[in-house]
């Protein structure tokens, strides 16, 4: 099967998510060719010390939105993994 044919199977719920999607609470709700939407209800295990959504929750629903879109676009029996990953945060 092709990755997006089993992200549209987990959309629908005829599949189940990836286990790091269930540990953080991460839900892709779109997929199509070279676009994923991902959705995360932000709740207190996500939180910093400081009190906001750890910068590390927003790296992984960046690479779990990109890595799926990216994965949407290969034919069945190909893979990648992601090699570098650079976030900025700004105040």
């Amino acid at each position: 099967m092709r990755a997006i044919d089993s992200f549209r199977a987990m959309i629908v719920g005829e599949l189940e998510p990836s286990p790091v999607a269930l540990l953080l609470g991460l839900r892709m709700t779109e997929v199509e060719p070279g676009r994923t939407v991902f959705e995360l209800d932000a709740g207190p295990q996500h939180q910093s010390p400081l009190g906001t959504v750890h910068g590390g929750i927003i790296c992984d629903l960046a690479d779990a939105a990109l890595g799926c879109a990216h994965a949407s676009q290969l034919d069945e029996g190909e893979t990648f993994t992601t090699l570098d990953l650079k976030v900025n945060f700004m105040k």
